[in-house]
């Protein structure tokens, strides 16, 4: 779960999107 907002918060760091990084981890 951790994981996750982490992700989240480096899409924002980077100005992705969010999905894009959840699909990349799939």
């Amino acid at each position: 779960m951790a994981f996750e907002l982490l992700e989240k918060i480096r899409a924002n760091t980077l100005g992705l999107n969010p999905n894009q990084i959840s699909i990349s981890r799939s």
